[in-house]
């Protein structure tokens, strides 16, 4: 009798450790300090890239999911914009005094991301302009998420800015026919490891 009773206790012992573990909510979350923004700006006729990095990303509203479109589905992002890096100190203060630091909410870029009808979009605001529906490419591989985008500056009235970030470097943007010019279009690379999380619902 006994041992009849304790392999009933066992038994149930194990199906509940079965139940729980099939019930298992595998989502992710992102590795501390591992996002970044890279941005690639063109310069001359020929159009040379200019690339640098925001240095401060947070990525906010992210949500549980078994997959990359449940989790960042509706999620946003804010970027401080004047904490940035080209590797020249000098390039650095003339793109943020002349350039972000003229811009309307100075400093300030946030955005969501829209998954729907199986194609990725960004909405982006930056210059106090807020512009939906800018496509972008999202790939997910070896736990590193990578969105890649582009932007023109035209649509976020940001052209004065580029006007006064032009004359500051006018020679410096000036191309072997000697044209100094700056391009309105900036690619986006946006990149930040992801580690799988199992949660065990009660």
């Amino acid at each position: 009798m006994k041992i009849k009773k304790l392999f009933i206790v066992l038994l149930g012992i194990g199906g509940t450790l079965l139940y729980s573990c099939k019930n298992e909510k595998s989502s992710f979350e992102p590795v501390e300090n591992s996002a970044k923004v890279e941005w690639t700006a063109y310069k001359t006729t020929e159009k040379l890239p200019v690339k640098g990095t925001f240095e401060s990303v947070d990525l906010i509203n992210l949500s549980e999911g078994k997959s990359i479109e449940d989790f960042l589905n509706n999620a946003e992002f804010s970027i401080r914009a004047l904490e940035l890096s080209t590797g020249d100190p000098s390039r650095d203060e003339k793109i943020k005094n002349s350039f972000f630091g003229l811009m309307n909410e100075a400093g300030k870029i946030s955005g969501k991301f829209i998954f729907e009808n199986h194609q990725w979009t960004i909405k982006l605001r930056m210059n106090g302009v807020s512009v939906n529906n800018i496509p972008a490419e999202i790939q997910f591989k070896d736990n590193l998420l990578s969105v890649k985008s582009s932007i023109d500056l035209k649509d976020f009235k940001a052209l004065k800015a580029l006007e006064v970030l032009n004359s500051v470097c006018f020679d410096l943007h000036k191309g072997v026919d000697g044209i100094s010019k700056v391009w309105e279009n900036v690619d986006i690379h946006a990149s930040v490891k992801l580690k799988e999380t199992k949660r065990t619902p009660y």
